[in-house]
């Protein structure tokens, strides 16, 4: 019994939040200040901006947000590198919110500076100062566009599949038809080959009885009708 009060004390005071603690905390992100990098010059990565901006006070965090897709360039003999560092934007965390309106005041639209060789030193910097924007509306602000980018994503997934269910459907409708034409061709075509190559009937016309009859008849007569005058040209020779 003792043993399970003491682990259950334990328990109690781990779950005891310590006010004090809380408040420092809080404190000390109220202290913050944010400030918004519009343009980063290509090449430049997160550690080369918290080098060139912790010369004018502490900074605690950074956020440079890639571009979507790492463009490739082309150097000689037709190879392909990837370039380093792409960003299109950033946000910079202050110690102190004074230091980074100072900051951005100061630094903005003006040359990054530095040695002449510095592949850096004539862009120009792109700073503003965010009141009242904290680290903690960052994330949520990012969690929401991750969100969204995600919602789009699958939109466009489903979009894409239906494009492609359709594009399958008339596909399939036309190999079909075409099957049915070539079908339709073929049959045609012996039709057009039976009629072409069969032998042709000669209708015979069909002779009655009766004009057999008669043609028959009349040749009988003729002949004793001729039978007859050659006897009487023999009789009148005689006498």
């Amino acid at each position: 019994m003792d043993r399970l009060e003491e682990s259950s004390t334990q328990q109690n005071h781990k779950k005891v939040i310590d006010l004090d603690k809380l408040s420092r905390t809080t404190q000390k992100v109220n202290k913050t200040g944010l400030i918004y990098l519009a343009r980063i010059p290509v090449g430049m990565g997160p550690g080369k901006v918290k080098h060139l901006l912790s010369k004018w006070g502490t900074v605690n965090r950074i956020y440079l947000a890639r571009h979507e897709e790492a463009k490739t360039i082309k150097v000689k003999k037709g190879k392909e590198k990837h370039q380093s560092y792409q960003f299109k934007e950033g946000w910079i965390e202050f110690e102190d919110k004074r230091v980074a309106r100072r900051v951005a005041e100061l630094l903005n639209t003006r040359p990054i500076g530095g040695k002449a060789s510095d592949r850096y030193s004539s862009e120009l910097w792109s700073l503003k100062y965010l009141p009242k924007f904290k680290w903690s509306n960052l994330s949520d602000q990012m969690a929401v566009e991750r969100r969204l980018r995600e919602q789009l994503q699958r939109n466009s997934l489903e979009d894409s599949k239906k494009d492609q269910d359709w594009y399958l459907r008339m596909v399939e409708k036309n190999r079909v038809g075409n099957k049915i034409k070539e079908k339709e061709i073929s049959r045609k075509g012996k039709v057009v080959n039976s009629t072409r190559w069969a032998p042709k009937e000669h209708k015979q016309r069909n002779i009655r009885a009766s004009d057999t009859h008669g043609e028959t008849n009349q040749q009988t007569s003729t002949g004793s009708r001729s039978n007859t005058d050659g006897m009487k040209t023999v009789l009148s020779n005689l006498l």
